[in-house]
């Protein structure tokens, strides 16, 4: 029988039931007895658990339904001019506390309709508050514990202690030799912020590049963001508060706010190294930033104070030394090089991670080799730095320096010759060696043992192709002595097919008959190259050597290969040889190859290639070479081959195409068919399409003459394209016979594949050509048909295109006449979204447009104006014009908090491009300020935090914008979240103050927590801010955890190791 379990005081019960009731909420009732277990040495059984979780009511699967009801309950109460107040379960909750808990459990959805009356959940009370309870006080910010405060009591400390001036001026900094500019740095009478703005000049713009260079002053006497901030803060130095947190005394820091503090260079050193260690280690600068102040710090700074500063063993200082020593290798400076290295720096296990991209960091041995110092390669190797290097790193290899003496030491202390390159296939050295030409290089690779045959797949293959592909004659001999095969490659190794360089699938002789080297090609023919085998992948035995000797027009070559046995009609299946050898002959116009070819029996009707190929007689006709066209003839070449399957030409229509008249005349009087079809698939033109690029009218009217079909379709077009080839090709003349023997006015023409289709009203508008619209229009152009028949619906109508236009006026002003039925356009088409689209640079041509569409039914008119709004602001045009064009659009009855279909108003869509002045100015015309966010896009408050637009920053905070209001559902982030993430540790105090809820719960897909965002990002202060005020139930322990893992992917590891150490520290 089991023992009763023992009784627990009911006190006891109350004494852990808010933090029973918060495990429960979010674990199941087994894990919240085994915290309370774990926490307090808390034990109960089961049982007692359940009974007492009933008698307070506690329903866990109710938040829904409960939260909904508050939610609807305080609306209701607003509208009724209440304020309110809840009890739930016995205990009041605050305000924010409410706030939180509706944006975690009821969806936008519910939020912004009114539901029916939900019943008053048991354990719920609402009441109003008295009088003293409205005014919520500002919470007071604790930061004395963050990291910049405690780094700068640390250096002040050491000064003191050590009663010496740590920060002397470098020995070998001479102030007579330094720029006047520099002297008035170091002795001017300015705060240490503005020193420093001065001192990191426009190199800073790397941090911020949306936002330019951020000033760095001793900020104002009153808190940045109360209403009085954007007068007192302008511009660049507006900045400055939102990324630095101030002291309690309102000052930047300790050291600017010291009495005792003179403005001797030394301090100004100080103070630039403070703010130097506090943006790199919260991951404000990147490589080249850090490299940049690193310089300009280490040519005025003595270096034993670093021994001092590593000393101090902090987060700061491991992130600060570990993120410089790849711009001290960098710069070169061993001695400061070695003090970081015998304290420790292990740069072994590190990977930086951009939130754009993702690389490897700057490999310090890639930029040593890079750099060409030896000095450093020879200490980083002593080190016990891997000898590996890295090709987009080093920028430099080994063997592409002005000597060898890198490569030596790289070999000497263990470097693989076959594989020290990082993300390169082996053998990849001697390849590259040999590729950039280096005969020393090649021979100490192969002294340490690198193979002579070792293939690169992607990268030009074996050392002695590389030496043929760059036509070194020296180097494939001195390779060919150290037995590098002649006849690579075969087997396993055609399986490469992209090349990063060179000709990996062709063997040497094959890249030498390409190159035309024939030194190369005697050397490789008297050293056993076989010039009848190469890379075979087609049933016809063949070299690709036999196309690039016509190619090349090398008679001499071709008769070696023909000589061996080499195919005649070897036809290469990749698009570079897809002609046979005598096509070719033909395209290139070489009669004596041609005859070469025809006599050792080349076949004349040999079909064309199936992408852009000609037979030869298609090709001597297009070239007008007689001479090879009686050749084929007398070998009888068939006159009417058909054109090729896709950009293919009969004989005929290459002629014409090529206005070789008198060709074109031979072939119709020797029997060329006159109305043959075009290629059967893409860019193929029919005899009379091909005329009109001759832009020659006694050829259009020799073929009408003739029985020339006028309207003949293209393949895909269910009509003559004829018309609209003459109005692509601005040919008025020949546009103006075509219509005069009835051409078909409707048919669709692509100038390349690239471009749009337009038929010729399309292309006379597209190219501004109001002579040729005119003539059109006068013929029967139907305005009413679509002028492209492209994929995008907003450009199919006349009036679409012509908004495009540089004469939009004009385009306009002579469509809008012909338009008998505007009304039919504007239920197909949004005119005037598109007007805004096409950035229309005046307003009298959208003025046009509202006049002409005045006379619309109301509801179409509202919907043009509507969808027109929708486009505003433009990311292009002016804010001026931009302006002008939203006051037309409110004064014709725009609604100015309407949403788009990305379901944003224009405030939000102004906020997130970082416009102050539209925003004024849509705060002014009575926007919103609180839109709740879209499913991609926050609220106004929330994108202007996530852009860093400080100026519309404050003025929303000014306007009351809600600091707490939900995020959007994807990748959307709270306004506290985007300021975090952004490292805006001042914006983040001050929103702290005002109740910002540092726990607030992640957007729904791909969101993160403030406290995640900022570990995510590295900043270290950041997150030292949000932990002081973290007022979630989690335990802090697990929110340290889940962000230590977030630290620790993105290569953060100082930081997740001091979140792991966090809460018992």
């Amino acid at each position: 029988m089991k023992a009763k379990a023992f009784r627990i005081d009911s006190s006891i019960w109350e004494q852990y039931k808010d933090e029973i009731v918060a495990i429960y909420q979010r674990e199941t009732l087994e894990k919240t007895m085994e915290i309370m277990a774990e926490r307090h040495g808390f034990k109960a059984t089961k049982n007692q658990y359940t009974t007492k979780i009933k008698a307070w009511g506690l329903e866990k699967y109710a938040n829904s339904t409960m939260w909904k009801y508050v939610d609807q309950e305080k609306k209701k109460r607003k509208l009724e001019g209440k304020d309110s107040l809840f009890e739930i379960r016995g205990r009041k909750r605050s305000r924010s506390y409410i706030d939180r808990e509706i944006s975690r459990n009821v969806t936008y959805t519910s939020q912004v309709q009114l539901l029916e009356d939900i019943p008053t959940p048991e354990g719920i009370q609402v009441f109003t508050p008295c009088a003293e309870e409205s005014p919520i006080a500002l919470r007071k910010v604790c930061i004395d514990n963050l990291p910049w405060f405690q780094f700068q009591r640390d250096i002040e400390m050491m000064t003191q202690v050590l009663g010496i001036e740590i920060f002397g001026l470098s020995p070998y900094y001479n102030i007579l030799d330094q720029s006047s500019s520099q002297l008035d740095i170091l002795h001017c009478r300015k705060s240490a912020a503005e020193f420093l703005e001065i001192a990191f000049g426009d190199a800073v713009k790397s941090i911020y590049p949306t936002g330019g260079m951020f000033g760095l002053n001793s900020g104002p006497s009153d808190y940045p963001f109360t209403p009085s901030f954007r007068k007192g803060l302008s511009g660049k130095f507006a900045r400055l508060a939102s990324y630095i947190p101030f002291s309690d005394a309102g000052d930047l820091s300790l050291s600017t706010s010291n009495p005792s503090r003179t403005t001797h260079p030394s301090n100004k050193l100080q103070d630039f190294l403070e703010y130097f260690v506090f943006m790199t280690s919260n991951d404000m600068l990147d490589h080249d930033g850090i490299k940049e102040k690193l310089e300009c710090l280490s040519q005025i700074l003595d270096l034993s104070i670093f021994p001092y500063l590593l000393g101090l063993n902090s987060v700061p200082m491991k992130i600060f030394t570990r993120k410089i020593f790849p711009a001290v290798v960098k710069s070169g400076n061993t001695r400061l090089a070695k003090i970081i290295i015998d304290h420790g720096i292990d740069m072994t296990n590190y990977r930086q991670f951009f939130r754009s991209f993702c690389c490897v960091i700057e490999h310090c041995m890639s930029i040593a080799v890079g750099h060409d110092d030896k000095e450093m390669v020879e200490l980083l190797c002593k080190e016990g730095f891997s000898t590996q290097i890295e090709i987009y790193q080093s920028k430099k290899l080994p063997w592409n320096l002005g000597n060898l003496e890198v490569l030596r030491t790289l070999l000497l202390f263990g470097a693989d010759p076959e594989c020290f390159v990082v993300g390169r296939p082996r053998g990849f050295p001697l390849v590259d060696a040999t590729g950039s030409g280096n005969l020393k290089a090649v021979e100490m690779l192969l002294a340490a043992g690198a193979n002579v045959n070792s293939y690169a797949p992607c990268y030009y293959g074996t050392a002695l192709q590389a030496a043929t592909y760059t036509d070194n004659l020296e180097l494939a001999e001195f390779l060919i002595e150290r037995d590098a095969d002649v006849n690579l490659p075969y087997g396993m190794q055609l399986q490469s097919v992209y090349a990063e360089k060179g000709r990996p699938r062709y063997t040497p002789f094959e890249i030498a008959a390409e190159q035309n080297n024939t030194s190369l090609i005697h050397l490789l023919v008297s050293r056993g190259a076989h010039v009848d085998v190469g890379f075979v992948i087609s049933p016809i035995p063949g070299t690709r050597a036999l196309h690039s000797a016509v190619r090349n027009r090398n008679i001499t070559l071709v008769r070696l290969l023909l000589s061996k046995g080499v195919s005649v009609d070897y036809r290469r299946p990749d698009p570079d040889f897809s002609d046979t050898p005598l096509q070719l002959a033909a395209r290139l116009n070489h009669p004596e190859i041609t005859e070469l070819l025809l006599q050792h029996g080349a076949d004349v009707n040999a079909a064309p290639a199936t992408s852009y190929g000609l037979t030869a007689i298609q090709a001597a006709a297009g070239n007008n070479s007689f001479k090879i066209l009686w050749m084929l003839l007398d070998k009888n070449a068939d006159l009417n081959a058909p054109a090729g399957h896709k950009g293919g030409r009969t004989a005929l229509q290459a002629a014409i195409m090529n206005r070789h008249l008198l060709m074109a005349g031979y072939l119709y009087a020797a029997g060329a068919d006159i109305n043959a079809p075009p290629a059967a698939e893409e860019d193929g033109f029919t005899t009379m399409e091909a005329a009109i690029f001759s832009e020659n009218r006694s050829i259009l009217e020799f073929l009408v003459r003739n029985g020339a079909d006028i309207n003949a379709s293209s393949p895909g077009n269910g009509s003559s394209r004829c018309l609209a080839i003459a109005a692509s090709n601005y040919w008025l003349d020949g546009l103006s016979y075509l219509l005069d023997i009835g051409s078909n006015i409707e048919g669709y023409y692509y100038a390349d594949r690239f471009c749009q289709g337009f038929n010729a009203l399309g292309w006379s508008i597209f190219h501004e050509n109001i002579p040729m619209m005119a003539l059109l229009l006068d013929n029967g152009a139907n305005i009413y048909t679509p002028v492209s028949d492209t994929l995008h619906p907003e450009r199919r109508c006349a009036l679409s295109v012509g908004l495009i236009s540089e004469r939009s006026h004009e385009i306009t002003s002579l469509l809008l006449k012909r338009y008998e039925d505007l009304e039919r356009i504007c239920l197909k088409e949004d005119i005037l979204a598109r007007a805004i689209h096409e950035d229309v640079e005046d307003s009298q041509t959208f003025g046009i447009l509202l006049n002409a569409f005045n006379k619309l039914p109301k509801n179409i008119y509202d919907d043009q104006v509507q969808k027109a709004w929708h486009k505003l602001p433009t990311l292009y045009t002016e804010g001026e014009i931009v302006r002008e064009l939203m006051e037309l659009l409110l004064k014709v009855g725009a609604d100015i908090n309407s949403r788009d279909d990305g379901n944003t108003t224009a405030l939000q869509r102004a906020s997130k491009r970082g416009d102050i002045d539209i925003c004024q100015y849509l705060i002014d015309q009575g926007a919103e300020i609180n839109i709740p966010a879209a499913e991609r896009i926050g609220s106004p408050l929330q994108e202007a935090v996530k852009g860093e637009h400080m100026e519309i920053i404050s003025l929303l905070l000014e306007r009351g914008a809600d600091i707490n209001a939900a995020p959007a559902e994807i990748r959307g982030i709270t306004t506290l979240q985007a300021a975090s993430i952004n490292g805006l540790t001042g914006l983040v105090v001050e929103l702290i103050r005002r109740g910002a809820y540092v726990a607030a719960p992640a957007a729904r897909e791909d969101g993160r927590t403030a406290i995640n965002g900022a570990a995510e990002h590295g900043r270290h202060d950041m997150l030292q801010l949000l932990l002081n005020h973290y007022d979630g139930d989690e335990d802090l322990r697990v929110v340290c955890e889940v962000a230590a893992i977030y630290a620790e992917k993105e290569g953060h590891v100082e930081i997740a190791e001091w979140l792991r150490q966090h809460p018992i520290s």
